[in-house]
């Protein structure tokens, strides 16, 4: 397919040879607003919750279409909160509680767990004469004191109450080597479980500005910018249990289970082995997308060797054991040794402060460049498919934002429409969504050094005809083919993996480009033709085969399958 652009109102949607974007819905907060917006592709605002406070700072829908924000009511520090509101679609408050004391700030971001309970991120300030009890060294401390942070879960229990379930504080899990005579002694080294107390800002020590759970490991993942790291604990701990060294499905209470990013904060790593500089948003990619189980950050940039830029990191953690414990090797880093995908653009892309980041079930990943409020889409391969910048306040900046994928039951991308019947865990109507494709079947490395991959762009429903098939990741200008079948496989084939079964109709010849990249625009044509014609509620599974005679012995190979049900 040639490129081609199509001008919206405050938006620009672009093909550049990856996926097309797709259509969505993206909330957000503009900083210098008290209202958060839902607008879809265009610009055009599907709906708007005004409200009486300016952000504190993320907001988010959940799966019945409520609205959760955090208030800013306290100025105590940068990026402070104070506040939780949860609000139906229909504007309705349901919740809106107050959090904060003397000596505890709620700030920056939260996450909602599968049971309705929020875990906020909380300074927690201590005196100066607390911190040094701590075994922080009193030449970093100023008068103003010492704000490690903690992790507060909160559970309802009136519309404008809530209780504490559980609770992590940072201050429980520390180390210093400065000094033998002081509390929490030890070689840091020693102990990558534990935090260099001696180490961070003189106040904000922390300054956590990203949190995610995990329901699987029933872990929580956090982003330290002033470490340059991502740490996890483990959330199934009591918090007594929290607050030690034992206990909990790890065994290890509170302490970290995992860190990356900069080992030298641990010593065990160099200034040469830092990954981050400045970072946000850290969180696990969902299950069902591309990278599902991999961690992404919004890489701020701040200070790197070849300058100020920022760029979007996945990386792969070890695979945790049963206890969800992570292996590291005595003396050693834990690990990935690098990033498995990132994105960056030196001369146009930069946030020094804010950020985010969303993988979509395309593959494509939806950026949110903060200070300049701008959200744009890129592909695997790093084109920028979709552009909106935030029209609202001077500065228009937007801490991040979170796209939606819905659809209404002719599978247009209009509004959110509640399913018949179908309820979250509160007994809340669910949103009808659209059942996006979804890949399956495992394809091998081939000469390229990846196994290639298979995604789309475009809709899932036959009458806008404008489906796209695409495929990265293959030798350079290699010839294929694009198959579809009715049922789906795996078995060795050629030098990879067969992800359909026979019958199987071939669909159209093409040669990947110079970066190993084929797409086909799925027309009615190719949908309807075959033994057994593509209709509304068809379910298909594709591949793409490929020439490889640098690769393996049978000179061929495949992408991974992609399962697709038509609207």
């Amino acid at each position: 397919m040639t490129p081609r652009s199509l001008l919206f109102l405050g938006a620009v949607l672009a093909f550049t040879g990856s996926a097309l974007a797709q259509e969505r819905l993206t909330v957000y907060q503009p900083f210098t607003s008290t209202t958060t917006l839902l607008v879809d592709d265009s610009g055009a605002v599907v709906n708007s919750w005004p409200g009486s406070a300016t952000p504190g700072a993320n907001a988010f829908l959940l799966p019945d279409g409520d609205l959760v924000r955090a208030l800013n009511l306290t100025q105590r520090i940068a990026g402070s909160g104070g506040g939780i509101e949860r609000i139906g679609y229909d504007g309705q408050v349901e919740w809106q509680f107050r959090f904060y004391t003397p000596k505890l700030t709620p700030h920056h971001d939260f996450v909602v767990l599968p049971n309705g309970n929020v875990v906020l991120t909380v300074y927690e300030e201590l005196s100066t004469a607390e911190a040094v009890a701590l075994g922080r060294d009193p030449a970093l401390l100023g008068a103003e004191g010492f704000l490690p942070d903690a992790l507060y879960e909160i559970t309802q229990t009136g519309p404008t109450t809530g209780d504490v379930v559980w609770e992590w504080h940072a201050k429980d899990h520390v180390v210093q080597d400065r000094d033998p005579n002081a509390a929490n002694y030890g070689v840091v080294s020693d102990h990558p479980e534990l935090i260099d107390v001696d180490l961070g800002l003189s106040t904000d020590w922390m300054h956590v500005n990203g949190i995610d759970y995990n329901a699987e490991l029933d872990q929580l993942a956090i982003s330290v910018p002033t470490f340059n790291e991502v740490w996890i604990v483990d959330h199934s701990t009591t918090t007594a249990e929290a607050a030690g060294h034992t206990g909990g499905n790890s065994g290890k209470g509170g302490d970290l289970l995992y860190r990356w990013g900069n080992p030298a904060a641990y010593g065990r790593g160099t200034a040469a082995d830092r990954v981050f500089f400045f970072l946000h948003d850290v969180h696990w990619i969902d299950a069902g997308l591309p990278g599902a189980g991999n961690l992404m950050v919004f890489n701020n940039g701040n200070g790197r060797p070849t300058g100020n830029w920022s760029s979007v990191d996945e990386f792969t953690p070890p695979t945790p054991d049963a206890n969800g414990n992570y292996a590291l090797a005595p003396g050693t880093a834990f690990g990935p040794s690098g990033l498995t995908w990132t994105y960056a653009d030196q001369l146009s892309f930069y946030s020094n402060i804010m950020g985010g980041a969303q993988r979509l079930e395309n593959g494509n990943t939806r950026i949110c460049a903060s200070t300049t409020g701008t959200f744009f889409e890129v592909g695997a391969g790093g084109g920028v498919t979709w552009t909106y910048v935030n029209p609202i306040g001077a500065p228009n900046w937007v801490f991040k934002g979170r796209s939606y994928l819905d659809c209404d039951a002719n599978g247009v991308h209009d509004g959110f429409e509640l399913a018949s019947g179908a309820a979250d865990l509160n007994g809340n109507a669910v949103l009808d969504v659209c059942e996006p494709p979804i890949g399956y079947c495992t394809a091998t490395p081939n000469s390229s050094g990846q196994a290639a991959t298979l995604n789309w762009g475009g809709s899932t429903n036959i009458a806008l005809n404008d489906f796209v098939l695409y495929a990265d990741s293959c030798p350079p200008n290699a010839f294929g083919v694009f198959a579809v079948s009715e049922a789906p496989a795996s078995v060795p084939f050629g030098d990879g993996v067969l992800c359909v079964s026979a019958p199987i109709t071939r669909l159209s010849a093409v040669s990947a480009n110079a970066i190993g990249s084929a797409s086909l625009l799925l027309d009615n044509d190719l949908l309807t033709s075959g033994a057994s014609p593509i209709a509304p509620g068809s379910q298909r599974c594709f591949t793409f085969f490929f020439r490889d005679a640098a690769g393996g012995p049978a000179g061929f190979n495949l992408s991974n399958g992609l399962s697709v049900t038509f609207l």
